[in-house]
């Protein structure tokens, strides 16, 4: 095996469970919002993603130059790591550190199943499709294409590589479409990442977005109302449902939901997630999309007292398969 590509977890770095792993490379894509049932604050969540990048060993960092906290977590690099910035405006571009390298998008053309793109940086210029939904995809693209290149693959060959890859099951999941309704999974389960799938919904052509998610029990409680708000801004229409209640009360879960979504924004609440997923395709029409939030890849729903097979994919398939 020549090379390993490892997500390291905030849990994982606050607990030291990679301190034995020298990285030569280290890749920081954004920070927001996340999993402050553990880590508490924010800052207690930036400073353990901070350790990634005070790791003596690393010769390359890797930063998206549109996030703010990027510059907190370089600032933590030693003086002999390498560094090359990605982004795509020129606001950004305009900051970047002295001695850096730099890859960026000149230009995005959004389409069906994909966005074009148009490239350029210390290693030349290039136009690529991308085959995947987002613009949160063009930044975690360009920020792997930066790594690749930035390691020592010919810009040609990581182009190549960019135009091959396939979509992540359950991240911007694409399933029907054509006369039929365009359902969408993902795992997005913070407030930020809820509107970026959202706005990627809009972005590739959605007339009308029904957003049926939920938050998980026994996780950070505080996001709930503000997920709610960006479902209730950003879609047309919203289903709350059950995902992953565990030992919490489901309905003080949705109504912590509800209660941050604004007035006026069609509601309809259904805990059973398959009813719930069911009834939001059945009542969208051709043009329309229906983003499945929350469980993504998972293949289970998780109770107080058990743990039920459930697939948010394999519930859509089988409804258009029935509807075709």
């Amino acid at each position: 095996m020549r090379a390993v590509a490892m997500e390291v977890s905030s849990h994982a770095l606050d607990q030291a469970r990679v301190a034995a792993v020298h990285f030569d490379t280290a890749i920081f894509t954004n920070l927001t919002r996340d999993h402050l049932d553990y880590h508490g604050t924010e800052a207690a969540y930036a400073a353990a993603k901070r350790r990634l990048f005070e790791m003596p060993e690393l010769r390359m960092a890797v930063m998206w130059a549109e996030d703010p906290a990027a510059y907190t977590m370089a600032s933590a690099l030693s003086a002999d790591c390498r560094q090359v910035w990605a982004g795509l405006t020129p606001r950004a571009r305009a900051t970047l550190p002295a001695g850096a390298a730099r890859l960026w998008v000149r230009a995005t053309k959004p389409r069906a199943n994909g966005v074009d793109l148009v490239l350029d940086g210390d290693w030349g210029e290039g136009a690529v499709h991308l085959p995947l939904l987002g613009r949160f995809n063009v930044a975690n693209a360009l920020l792997v294409l930066a790594a690749l290149v930035g390691g020592g693959l010919p810009w040609s060959a990581a182009l190549a590589r960019l135009a091959a890859v396939q979509p992540v099951p359950g991240r911007m999941q694409r399933v029907g479409g054509g006369r039929l309704p365009q359902a969408i999974i993902d795992y997005a389960h913070t407030p930020d990442a809820l509107a970026q799938a959202i706005a990627a919904c809009r972005e590739h052509g959605a007339r009308y977005v029904v957003c049926v998610f939920g938050c998980g029990g026994d996780r950070d409680r505080g996001k709930r109302p503000l997920m709610g708000e960006v479902a209730g801004r950003l879609a047309d229409s919203v289903v709350l449902t059950d995902d992953n209640p565990r030992s919490e009360p489901p309905d003080a879960i949705i109504a912590a939901i509800r209660a941050g979504i604004p007035a006026g924004v069609p509601v309809r609440i259904e805990r059973d997630r398959r009813a719930a997923i069911v009834g939001a395709l059945q009542a969208a029409s051709a043009g329309d999309w229906v983003l499945v939030a929350g469980k993504g890849h998972e293949t289970g729903q998780i109770f107080a007292d058990r743990e039920e097979p459930f697939s948010d994919l394999a519930v859509i398939e089988d409804w258009f398969r029935e509807a075709a």
